[in-house]
């Protein structure tokens, strides 16, 4: 596909680009969100299973939301890099 400008796009390349960044985002927040933050405070998800699933659905869309950042602003500068030339 070739955006307005004569800068091509590999479909695929950016695809994977985006689910690579949103999955690293993921298995992030998933360990600093539920492993430090709700074992910090509880043995088990038996313990309190609402806040259990409320912090894992916090990591998930947290991490997608920033994994999915992450990829968007690394396609940004590498179609600006190819537009300039560098």
């Amino acid at each position: 596909m070739e955006a307005a400008g004569g800068v091509d796009i590999n479909l695929t390349a950016l695809g994977i680009l985006l689910a690579v960044c949103a999955v690293a985002g993921v298995g992030y927040r998933m360990i600093v969100g539920v492993r430090r933050g709700y074992y910090a405070r509880h043995s088990s998800w038996r313990d309190a299973p609402r806040e259990f699933f409320a912090a894992t659905g916090d990591a998930v869309m947290t991490g997608l939301g920033v994994g999915l950042s992450a990829g968007t602003i690394i396609f940004l500068l590498a179609t600006l890099m190819a537009r300039i030339g560098i």
